[in-house]
């Protein structure tokens, strides 16, 4: 994720992990929209390794019990006072997200 000035600007890698409301059971989605992208290159080789590595690490947080605690760790959980969320425009595919152009490629 990117920010610059009142824009953000972020990359869907597509793997998606749905969580049980325990925390212990999951399931992994658009993988072949995820095979899709790295083959067609929209996703790199690189942020794919990365989306990987990072999905193995998730789901053995998931499957030892501890997201929930880690995830309270990242951002602890109490009622939010934030004020009402702006709304949010398109608009076309900026040089910041845009394939072979990503710091991350």
């Amino acid at each position: 994720m990117l920010r610059q000035g009142s824009s953000v600007y972020a990359v869907d890698l597509f793997l998606d992990v749905l969580v049980d409301v325990p925390g212990r059971r999951f399931e992994v989605t658009d993988r072949d929209e995820f095979n899709d992208a790295v083959d067609t290159g929209l996703v790199s080789s690189r942020e794919a390794a990365f989306a990987e590595a990072h999905l193995k690490e998730l789901l053995r947080l998931v499957s030892t019990g501890k997201l929930i605690r880690w995830l309270e760790t990242q951002c602890p959980f109490a009622p939010s006072s934030a004020a009402e969320a702006l709304p949010v425009t398109r608009g076309p595919v900026t040089v910041e997200v845009a394939a072979l152009t990503r710091p991350s490629w």
